[in-house]
């Protein structure tokens, strides 16, 4: 548990300090490990254009060093985001070059626990449930600490039927790392769990949580949802927009 809890904040504070370094080197002069930085920077920022401006340093990592598999990696996570977060592409592209470029992260460095965490995210897309949370337990063995590592295992059980579980990991990655970038999608995920095992009221508390943290997100639609399915209709259509009962 000590080993854990220095890791959980020696870990985002180190990644931190690294992507501050690299903001104040000029992009022509990156290399692999920190155009990859520069490009987790852009990434955590959220939104569509930090989004794209994340693929560019990505791609880049990956022009710089193919062997890198971390640059493989966050672009996978980073072209998912387009197709999930923002609808900016098809959801069947899932399956296409974010599933091959973790595929390729993993085949590069099997020995990296954010390859496998990420490879596994892919297959969970693709309905490959119980090969997704097999890749994430391997995650967890090769870094049983990483708060994304964690988190991805809980996302994968989640959506894959084992809601208890999933809810545990998925509260040990907060306590493991309680000021991530990523913190607000890790309750988002806690909520759509709590959603889908008909804990209702959990499910709504836990999006107030999220709204406060990232507006903007579907944790609104998903609270409209939850307080319907409590019978509190009048609540709910006021946190959908007018275009929703067209």
């Amino acid at each position: 548990e000590i080993t854990a809890s220095v890791a959980g904040i020696i870990e985002p504070t180190l990644a931190e300090a690294e992507q501050q370094r690299v903001l104040r080197k000029p992009p022509e002069r990156l290399d692999a490990w920190e155009a990859y930085q520069r490009g987790l920077w852009h990434f955590n920022k959220y939104g569509p254009a930090e989004n794209q401006t994340a693929q560019t340093f990505f791609r880049r990592a990956i022009a710089l060093d193919p062997n890198f598999a971390p640059g493989h990696y966050g672009y996978a996570l980073a072209l998912q985001w387009d197709i999930w977060h923002y609808s900016t592409r098809p959801f069947s592209e899932v399956q296409g070059i974010p599933l091959d470029e973790a595929r390729i992260a993993v085949s590069l460095d099997g020995k990296d626990a954010m390859a496998h965490a990420v490879l596994a995210h892919m297959m969970m897309w693709g309905g490959e449930w119980e090969t997704a949370i097999a890749e994430a337990r391997t995650a967890l063995v090769l870094n049983p600490n990483g708060s994304f590592v964690i988190s991805m295992l809980g996302c994968v059980l989640g959506f894959g039927g084992y809601h208890e579980e999933a809810l545990d990991r998925l509260r040990q990655a907060m306590r493991t790392s309680p000021h991530d970038p990523l913190t607000w999608l890790w309750t988002l995920w806690t909520g759509a769990i709590q959603f889908c095992s008909r804990k209702f009221d959990a499910a709504v508390e836990t999006f107030r949580q999220v709204v406060r943290l990232r507006p903007g997100t579907q944790a609104q639609v998903l609270m409209a949802a939850s307080l319907a399915y409590l019978g509190h209709l009048d609540e709910a259509r006021d946190l959908l927009p007018p275009a929703q009962f067209q």
